[in-house]
């Protein structure tokens, strides 16, 4: 039956290592190397715990093993050979560092942000206008040509990392022309000439266009045109794509200036400013301005100083 070793305390034994000249110490009573670490608090050679040493001795090699403890635990010391080798799992990635994204979830985004910037986008309204020549003006129940003038607008916008154009295009036109009435139209309109080429022989305000208005009243009408746009956005090297839904975008608005027209019969040519049609291309009433085409043609104070039109 196999002797019985007794256990031995922490604080009498540290570690035993094996005796690495065992042959240079045959024949002598030099203590083991085992005895150098089995020593009492008296420096005396413990037997039990050069039994313990001896139980350790390595099988294979007959040299004794070296006991260590296993970090964090208080179980008793165990030979080097028996202890269980560091664990090998693999160790998480770093993850501070940056992966490389997810390119099907990214563009699966896309949409949706560029929903959201479209509806941010700076878009130009564009502006109210009028014929060049006539600037607003304009005679009571005879067509005043008022369009919008408005253009596609493209942005180039990072989104998700990734550059992206936005173009908006105005699609409607909806006008007000300050007098109660309003139109709303899918043509912006455009200056008269065109229309007057095409065979009209007659004056701007005789023309009628896709978005002229008549005015019934005289006097001064804000105009406003709201224009409202669809959006498209397009990827590096891909097609054009609709965006979901519109924006509208208020245009800088203008004025028409209405006036009534009325003919005389004169003897001659104007020689007192006082007389009738003397004093202008347009009679001026209390509160009157001028229309801005002769706007030069009279003082601050409204009184008529000659034509400066070319």
């Amino acid at each position: 039956m196999p002797e019985t070793v007794p256990p031995v305390s922490e604080r009498e034994v540290n570690h035993v290592r094996p005796d690495p000249h065992p042959s240079s110490r045959a024949g002598n009573d030099s203590p083991s190397p085992s005895s150098f670490y089995c020593m009492d608090s008296n420096g005396e050679p413990d037997s039990s715990c050069l039994d313990f040493a001896a139980a350790l001795t390595n099988p294979v090699t007959g040299a004794e093993c070296i006991l260590v403890r296993q970090p964090g635990s208080l179980d008793a010391p165990r030979c080097a050979e028996d202890v269980p080798p560091p664990s090998t799992e693999a160790v998480p990635e770093d993850l501070s560092e940056e992966s490389e994204p997810d390119w099907e979830l990214v563009l699966s985004q896309i949409p949706g942000e560029v929903q959201r910037a479209f509806a941010n986008l700076p878009i130009e309204g564009g502006a109210v206008a009028f014929d060049e020549e006539l600037l607003g003006f304009g005679y009571i129940n005879q067509h005043t040509n008022v369009f919008a003038e408005v253009e596609t607008q493209t942005f180039s916008e990072s989104l998700l990392g990734i550059n992206v154009e936005i173009r908006a295009v105005p699609v409607e036109y909806q006008f007000d022309y300050g007098d109660g009435t309003s139109r709303t139209s899918s043509d912006p309109g455009g200056p008269s000439a065109p229309v007057r080429a095409r065979g009209a022989d007659a004056s701007s305000w005789e023309v009628e266009t896709a978005t002229s208005h008549i005015y019934q009243e005289t006097g001064v009408f804000p105009v406003n045109v709201t224009t409202t746009f669809i959006g498209e956005y397009r990827l590096p090297g891909e097609a054009w794509t609709p965006i979901s839904g519109s924006v509208e975008i208020p245009a800088t608005p203008g004025e028409a200036d209405i006036w009534r027209l009325s003919h005389r019969h004169v003897s001659g040519a104007c020689r007192e400013p006082s007389h009738w049609g003397c004093s202008g291309p347009v009679e001026l009433g209390p509160g009157d301005r001028p229309p801005k085409i002769f706007a030069e043609d009279y003082d601050s104070s409204g009184r008529y100083i000659g034509s400066h039109s070319p």
